[in-house]
């Protein structure tokens, strides 16, 4: 937030959630010009993450009917 004019410049969102074992995650991004940065337009962005847990069903393979 700037000082002189109280305007938010940069601005970021998470939400998550978590099922059962699935995880997932969204991530908003809203940025102001930085040109000290060489950013010199305002930038925004989203970014989606989804993971699953294992729960070391695969077993040993030298035990598996499809196995030797």
């Amino acid at each position: 937030m700037t000082k002189a004019t109280s305007n938010v410049s940069r601005f970021e969102a998470e939400g998550r959630a978590t099922f059962d074992r699935w995880s997932v995650s969204m991530l908003y991004g809203d940025y102001a010009p930085q040109p000290e940065l060489g950013y010199l337009t305002r930038r925004e962005g989203l970014l989606g993450t989804a993971s699953v847990k294992g729960g070391g069903e695969l077993g040993d393979i030298r035990r598996s009917p499809m196995g030797p």
